[in-house]
């Protein structure tokens, strides 16, 4: 790349320049970037994730914190998307009512494709049980630990992904443990 007129220079133009002197750039990324940047710009993205608000709670929960805060904090986005993906069909009141699990179970479906066995549904209740206690009582049950606590937090950021229509990495085997 050019340092003064920003422009990529050929490989003929590279020739017998030392690779120190170079003025890389990682193409990859800049063109990632630049298309999340025009997909959330886009009017249908807007209108079907009403202004991507969740994309700022998805901020704060990646922030430096206790994993207790990052937790509700995830918990609390895909609360939000399922409100999102189902007013259409859904009052207000209804949403608030419906249980945290099968919230959870139907955004798996919805973007992970997952099909909730009973093994899942059963994970996803303890978890939906740690989502309540801490929120009632400020602390978790005994019967979750911070690993389990730590792949929903994990799947919140495949989840962001999605959404973002990036490939999200599995190299924490979240889905795995979730079967498990």
């Amino acid at each position: 790349k050019d340092i003064n007129t920003g422009e990529l220079k050929t490989e003929a133009e590279m020739k017998g320049i030392p690779v120190f002197n170079y003025h890389q750039i990682n193409v990859g990324f800049e063109n990632t970037i630049n298309k999340v940047l025009n997909l959330i710009s886009s009017k249908k993205w807007q209108d079907e994730y009403e202004g991507g608000y969740f994309l700022f709670l998805f901020k704060s929960a990646i922030q430096g914190q206790i994993i207790e805060s990052a937790f509700i904090s995830c918990w609390t986005i895909w609360e939000h998307i399922f409100a999102i993906k189902n007013r259409k069909w859904l009052d207000n009141t209804a949403i608030e009512q419906m249980s945290g699990d099968k919230k959870i179970a139907f955004i798996l479906n919805e973007y992970f494709l997952k099909n909730i066995d009973h093994t899942a549904r059963k994970n996803i209740q303890k978890i939906n049980k740690t989502r309540n206690r801490l929120i009632h009582f400020g602390k978790k049950t005994e019967q979750i630990d911070y690993k389990e606590m730590e792949m929903f937090i994990r799947l919140t950021e495949q989840l962001i992904a999605i959404i973002l229509e990036l490939s999200p990495s599995n190299i924490f085997n979240s889905f795995e443990r979730l079967d498990s």
